[in-house]
């Protein structure tokens, strides 16, 4: 797997990966879930987060082939914030989201460490996160009369622990 900063010309198709991904887990979601205003999931756009500065915008190459990708925000005195990791679901379980976050931990040093947020009712990211990448829920979010929230993720780098 090749893991490099997408461009402009990848943001069309890292945004369709990223919409089956998301729309992959909507049985996960409650049918009355509330819709938060202003939702950042409605709002995504890769060619904005590609201009970004402090910004980082990752494409995952498999054999020529983008199957996922990852939106980064780099910190200088916070820990980075891992806003979106995103694998096409046919490729999902392989190993490539495990690999990548690998990946990014070395290209993306921080040492303040790692935060990501994802909603409670994600229960295999909550595995994917914890258990293959390192992470400790410190706290849930906005949590919602409907029942889901997000759980705050963090890690801290090695020179943290």
């Amino acid at each position: 797997m090749l893991i490099k900063a997408a461009i402009i010309a990848d943001a069309n198709e890292l945004e369709r990966i990223y919409t089956l991904s998301f729309e992959s887990n909507a049985s996960y979601f409650p049918a009355d879930m509330e819709d938060d205003e202003g939702d950042a999931e409605d709002e995504f756009s890769c060619e904005s987060e590609i201009s970004m500065p402090g910004k980082c915008v990752l494409g995952f190459w498999v054999a020529n082939h983008l199957i996922g990708g990852a939106v980064i925000s780099r910190a200088v005195h916070e820990a980075n914030l891992l806003e979106k990791l995103f694998i096409l679901p046919e490729e999902q379980g392989n190993g490539y989201g495990h690999r990548a976050w690998l990946e990014i931990e070395k290209m993306q040093p921080c040492k303040e460490g790692w935060k990501l947020r994802t909603p409670t009712s994600l229960i295999n990211n909550v595995g994917f996160y914890v258990n293959k990448c390192g992470f400790s829920i410190i706290s849930v979010e906005d949590l919602g009369n409907d029942g889901v929230g997000m759980f705050v993720f963090y890690k801290p780098t090695s020179s943290n622990l």
